[in-house]
């Protein structure tokens, strides 16, 4: 039978799976440092340091979990799900990118984001096979996944059993994954998104259909940041997604949304296979 960890040794374990991810990253970059002499690192090798950093995430969970000699496929919610729910979800999924693209460009007009923060986009820029292999594999692929692991497989999962409410696992799981990015001008955009995969999770068991909009979503913004003079006359109306496909998304959204409800509504809470 699979046990869970107290709140507070929880919480523990994720914060020191991100101290392992910083400890780990700096120390490659001052590896880096002693054998090159040059105090100027790279973008490439920030890349790497932040790929070898994500992979160790997950690790006081996974210690945890074989201490305590526990099913990860249970422990984490590595479930398959059923196919008609993907549709659904890969249409809320796409509508709640475009709607957060224009909350994004709300809050811009009035929280101006500091110059170092947009230079993020620079990390996200493909030059090479090795940047294209590095990228991908974090921020489309190997960042979503772990992310997922961490916040809706184990913290959210211990949050709905140690809890009384559901809906306040559901919410606080989606404030600690939007606060633990450290990026107080996207807090609102990361929570929304947060919240809709934090119930997801819950509604299937599972955290398949959350890495999918999760990576759908890095994935976006990993295409877009490639393009310098990007021209989306169709999306963009004075600097804004255009109110015609905001509506649309809404709409999207909302028939989406109840679609998913209603399929797993008839099958039970969890529609896992």
């Amino acid at each position: 039978m699979n046990e869970f960890p107290s709140l507070k040794k929880s919480v523990f374990l994720v914060l020191a799976g991100f101290g392992c991810a910083i400890l780990i990253a700096f120390i490659y970059v001052m590896a880096v440092f002693i054998v090159t002499s040059n105090p100027n690192i790279s973008v490439e090798q920030l890349r790497i340091a932040m790929l070898i950093g994500e992979l160790t995430m997950p690790l006081p969970i996974l210690m945890w979990a074989f201490r305590r000699r526990q099913k990860l496929k249970q422990v984490l919610r590595l479930h398959p799900v059923k196919s008609k729910l993907w549709i659904p979800v890969f249409l809320s999924g796409l509508s709640l990118i475009v709607l957060i693209d224009e909350i994004d460009r709300l809050l811009a007009e009035i929280f101006t984001m500091p110059d170092k923060l947009t230079e993020i986009e620079e990390l996200m820029r493909i030059d090479g096979f090795l940047s294209g292999f590095v990228i991908i594999g974090l921020v489309v692929i190997l960042g979503p996944l772990i992310e997922e692991i961490v916040f809706r497989g184990f913290f959210q999962k211990v949050l709905e059993e140690k809890l009384s409410d559901v809906t306040y696992a559901v919410l606080l799981s989606a404030l600690t994954f939007a606060i633990l990015h450290f990026n107080p001008w996207w807090v609102v955009q990361i929570y929304i998104l947060g919240f809709f995969m934090a119930f997801f999770a819950y509604r299937t068991g599972s955290i398949l259909l959350p890495f999918v909009i999760h990576a759908l979503n890095n994935g976006i913004s990993v295409l877009v940041s490639q393009f310098d003079n990007l021209q989306l006359n169709f999306y963009l109306w004075n600097g804004h997604v255009n109110p015609v496909l905001v509506v649309f998304s809404l709409l999207v959204l909302y028939w989406s949304m109840r679609k998913f409800i209603i399929l797993t509504e008839e099958s039970g809470q969890e529609i896992s296979v």
